[in-house]
């Protein structure tokens, strides 16, 4: 039976990824025909081939979906095989994933010409629209059988844990679009504001594709987690490794945005006239920094808030185990850039003082000291700070 459901999903997961592949790229040529487009007329080969293997693939995948519907309503164990969960969230995490892509690119070139000044492409725009629609039909089936599967036999064991890793996968990955996303319009629209200019070298149109598409990944996901799956998730391992990877790594890029700001302030105080190659413009020189901080500062709040929550209701030993990781990996990692830092703005001003004795010139210590300042100034207070969450979530 074992050998059975392998086959019928291997096949099925094989012959739906060029079945993917094919409709694809078929819907796309065919816009070049209906488009009118001056590549059209050397697509036609192209045209028949994927056409070939729409063909073939569709009932090839329909032929084996059909068997694995026929066994899973005849044997409530089939049904729930950790095996046809497998192949059902290995779907639904490819297809949701590259339907956030998808609309990523096509919402950059809808507003690329608005945005960035760039010209307008139909076609391209038709394409990506359709690459969005076949993935997303291919994730509303999977998702849908896979929702009725639950109803019926329910979800437990490797199965429930086979969703957890579609769910968080796809939440980690939305939430960083949406994150990347934010930062670049926020930092676009920081730099034309300042220089007062319809179109600069920040691009709008791709930053708001990714935030487009990341809501969409990470608001689904997020909601359905919230509302169906909380009591069973709330203690579960992959839980607190989604939730753990995406504030350590929103903590390291605030904390290197909080630094570079930190260093631009201490080398104007200094005098150094042209801090990091920025010359006057600090203004703008600010806008990658401070929408880091803000951006990923905010993500760094709500979600280590939201591990709090879980805590609160009482931790599994694995989850306390990642959390204790990750708490002291912090700590080390702050001890380090103080240390790094503290080590770096010593020597810079001792250089800068044995100059004169031994007779040669003086180097930019000004330069040098506001560039090692900033690493004490946030490596040991967030360290600190670490070492205590525990007391302070309880």
């Amino acid at each position: 039976m074992i050998l059975r459901r392998l086959y019928i999903y291997v096949v099925s997961i094989a012959a739906l990824a060029v079945l993917a592949f094919g409709l694809a790229n078929l819907g796309s040529t065919v816009l070049l025909f209906l488009f009118n487009s001056p590549a059209a007329q050397s697509s036609r080969t192209q045209l028949a081939g994927f056409t070939a293997t729409v063909v073939v693939a569709f009932p090839v995948w329909a032929i084996h979906m059909w068997f694995g519907r026929r066994f899973s309503r005849r044997d409530p164990s089939e049904r729930a095989s950790a095996i046809r969960r497998l192949y059902l969230y290995l779907a639904c995490a490819g297809s949701s994933i590259g339907t956030a892509i998808a609309v990523a690119v096509a919402i950059t070139s809808l507003l690329q010409q608005q945005l960035d000044g760039f010209n307008f492409d139909r076609v391209g725009v038709a394409q990506d629209a359709w690459f969005a629609v076949v993935l997303l039909a291919i994730w509303t089936l999977h998702y849908r059988i896979a929702a009725r599967d639950r109803a019926a036999v329910g979800e437990h064991g490797a199965s429930a844990t086979l969703r957890r890793w579609y769910m968080y996968l796809a939440l980690v990955v939305g939430l960083f679009m949406l994150l990347v996303g934010a930062q670049g319009l926020l930092q676009a629209a920081w730099v034309k504001a300042l220089t007062n200019a319809q179109f600069t070298n920040q691009p709008m149109s791709s930053s708001a594709g990714l935030v487009v598409g990341g809501l969409l990944l990470w608001g689904f996901h997020a909601q359905v987690l919230a509302t169906r799956h909380l009591d069973d998730d709330r203690k579960s391992t992959l839980r607190a490794v989604e939730g753990f990877i995406a504030v350590g790594v929103c903590i390291v890029v605030a904390l290197i945005g909080a630094s570079q700001i930190l260093y631009y302030g201490v080398a104007r105080a200094l005098g150094v006239e042209n801090p990091g190659g920025l010359g006057n413009d600090i203004l703008s020189g600010l806008a990658q920094p401070a929408s880091n901080v803000l951006v990923y500062g905010l993500a760094w709040f709500l979600i280590r808030r939201r591990l709090a929550l879980d805590a609160a209701s009482g931790e599994a030993a694995r989850q306390a185990g990642m959390r204790r990781l990750y708490t002291n990996l912090v700590a080390l990692v702050s001890m380090g850039a103080l240390a790094v830092g503290a080590a770096g703005l010593l020597g810079s001003l001792a250089q800068a003082a044995e100059a004169p004795i031994i007779g040669v010139p003086a180097p930019a210590w000004r330069d040098g000291s506001r560039s090692w300042s900033s690493a004490p100034q946030y490596g040991w207070p967030i360290g600190a700070k670490f070492r205590g969450w525990r007391t302070a979530w309880h």
